[in-house]
């Protein structure tokens, strides 16, 4: 397993540097050649990788540091996709909420057409009363 120099704020590693498995790089920690490979870039990186030894402290680095860079996008993906399932639940929320709403105001129009209807009915029959009590009675 290659080890790899990273900076250190401990004052024990007396130019500032330790190495490390790495597998084993905590959150937090710096490569040696960080600031070169972002100054590179990616793109740029894997190519001068492409051209070296692979025990060349170059190549060691830089693979750790693209395995850094995959693991920190696939994090803002994870963080891109939690957000956007989250809004998707709340306007979900939101559109369950309306609907809810419009059932209830359905429901509403039609108890208030039900009555409408009713009355319309007990109008109707009041109006012609008279009507319905020759058909009844015959003449009166």
């Amino acid at each position: 397993m290659p080890t790899i120099r990273v900076k250190s704020t401990n004052p024990e590693h007396h130019d500032g540097f330790f190495l490390r498995n790495d597998d084993d790089l905590r959150y937090g920690e710096e490569l040696f050649m960080a600031e070169e490979f972002s100054r590179l870039g990616k793109h740029a990186v894997r190519i001068k990788i492409a051209s070296l030894p692979a025990d060349d402290a170059f190549v060691v680095e830089g693979n750790v540091w693209l395995k850094l860079k995959e693991q920190e996008l696939s994090a803002k993906v994870d963080a891109d996709r939690i957000a956007r399932e989250a809004e998707t639940l709340d306007i979900a929320k939101e559109a369950n909420l309306i609907a809810s709403e419009q059932a209830a105001a359905a429901w509403r129009a039609a108890r208030y057409a039900m009555y409408a209807a009713t009355i319309a009915t007990v109008a109707a029959l009041v109006a012609s009363k008279d009507e319905i009590f020759k058909l009844i009675f015959g003449n009166p």
